[in-house]
This record gives structure tokens, C-alpha cells and sequence, in this order.
């Protein structure tokens, strides 16, 4: 996957990580200097999140909750409505308040998308990116079916032609 070269420019520790070695490095290098097997697994479960079923939709199980669904049922919103909120995650949750300017924030959330269509677009699921500022930006997904809302896009990762 091609990260834009302006995005890859704002990438504080990746630049110092370039900078201090002997050549340019690129993101599969630096994974080799900082990974650990934490991450390795924290970053599977963000991208190729467990799931739920609930009413025939899934949920990200360790976002999932009985009752909050259950009360959001009963004040009449639909699975699928109910699905949007619970799967979603924001930006700058992910990368914990950190300040990054909305051209990173938005590169982040369209990885995020494309890496949940591959892994959950073929499961039947619809990945949306929503909100148009770091402070907004978040990625979501529910069942396909209906045309999402007209302040989501379905994320497309394939290149321009």
C-alpha cells in the first residue's frame, strides 16, 4: 500500500528513524527497528478485528456490549444504525490525542479503510470513512445493503487509472 510521499514527510519518528542510519530506510524497515510482538498483535486485532453476531450483524467483539446495544434497540434504532456507532474509531483515539495535522489523520483513517475492505469486504461488510478533520475522522463499518449516509464513503484503495 503507497502512502503519500507528503503524508511520509510529516512522519516524525519514521523521519529521525531515516535520518540516523546509514541509508534511507522505508515503513518495512523501520517496522524491523521498533516492532515488538505487542504490537504485532495489537495492530492484527485493529485490522483484522474478532467478531460478533448480534441480530444476524456484527460487532467488534471488544467493543461489543449487550446492553448498550439492548438500550439502543429499545429506543428504536436499527441493527444496522446500532452497527455504524458501535464499530466505529476515531482517529485521534488510535493515535492517542497525539496532534497530526488532517492530511496525516485522513491518510490513517483511508489505510484503516482499505485494509477493512480486504479483510472485511468480502465477509458482507460496508467500511466507511467518516468526518473530514483530525478531530472528526473516523472509520466505521456495518452489514452492506442500503447506500450508506451521504457523510460516509466507501473506501476505495485501488488506484487511479
Amino acid at each position: 500500500m503507497r502512502i503519500k510521499d507528503s503524508v511520509m514527510a510529516d512522519l516524525e519518528d519514521f523521519q529521525a528513524w531515516s535520518a540516523n542510519g546509514p541509508a534511507p530506510i522505508d515503513l518495512l524497515d523501520y517496522v524491523g527497528f521498533i516492532a515488538k510482538p505487542d504490537y504485532v498483535f495489537a495492530f492484527a486485532a485493529l485490522l483484522m478485528p474478532e467478531l460478533v453476531t448480534r441480530e444476524g450483524h456484527r460487532f467488534m467483539a471488544s467493543r461489543f456490549s449487550i446492553e448498550t446495544y439492548d438500550s439502543w434497540r429499545a429506543k428504536g434504532a436499527t441493527p444496522r444504525e446500532i452497527q455504524r456507532v458501535m464499530n466505529h474509531l476515531h482517529v485521534q483515539t488510535l493515535v492517542q490525542g497525539q496532534e497530526v495535522g488532517d492530511e496525516v489523520a485522513t491518510e490513517v483513517a483511508r489505510v484503516i479503510g482499505a485494509i477493512w475492505e480486504r479483510t472485511l469486504g468480502p465477509e458482507g461488510l460496508l467500511v466507511e470513512v467518516i468526518g473530514g478533520d483530525y478531530f472528526e475522522l473516523a472509520v466505521t463499518f456495518c452489514e452492506k445493503g442500503a447506500a450508506p449516509p451521504s457523510n460516509g464513503s466507501h473506501v476505495d484503495d485501488r488506484p487511479s487509472i
